[in-house]
């Protein structure tokens, strides 16, 4: 019989719009992952991005799924199944024009966003467990980071190694 796996869902129901966590699983070191996909018009559910392929987020966290105030903004951690990254990055999808990036943490698990501008977020250090250095209080303006194509799952993870050389 097969392994039944659990899903979430995380909504920005002021922008009608959904993201849904499937295939739940634990990790090593009790770290819960999913892949993710994210819907738009809860009435008549459009599929708008599917995230199902060896890229993963975390849902271990308090807040595993952030939206900005706009609901143009969608931020998550990523790690992949098959390539060893060295850090765990936030993912910044774009929903309305469906590009995305990504800003480089050690340990992004260890921190939560607060938006203080339309495009800028402030870190805020939530678990002091990380061993790499605190960016408590730094500014991520979206404007000033590097913004892909999605094209699927795979090109934001070629993308991630190309822009960062992996680390």
């Amino acid at each position: 019989m097969a392994e039944k796996r659990e899903y979430r869902i995380y909504g920005c129901l002021e922008h009608d719009r959904a993201v849904i966590v499937f295939d739940i699983f634990e990790a090593p070191m009790g770290w819960l992952w999913g892949k993710l996909a994210v819907i738009k018009k809860y009435q008549n559910p459009q599929l708008s991005l599917l995230w199902a392929d060896d890229l993963i987020c975390c849902v271990s966290t308090e807040k595993p799924i952030k939206f900005s105030k706009n609901g143009k903004f969608l931020f998550f951690t990523m790690r992949s199944r098959k390539v060893k990254l060295n850090s765990l990055p936030y993912v910044v999808v774009n929903l309305d024009t469906n590009q995305f990036c990504f800003f480089r943490m050690a340990d992004s698990i260890d921190y939560e966003l607060e938006q203080v501008a339309l495009t800028k977020f402030k870190l805020v250090y939530k678990h002091k467990r990380s061993l790499a250095k605190s960016r408590d209080g730094e500014i991520i303006d979206l404007d000033q980071l590097t913004w892909f194509e999605f094209q699927n799952a795979k090109s934001v993870q070629r993308k991630y190694i190309e822009h960062t050389n992996g680390e």
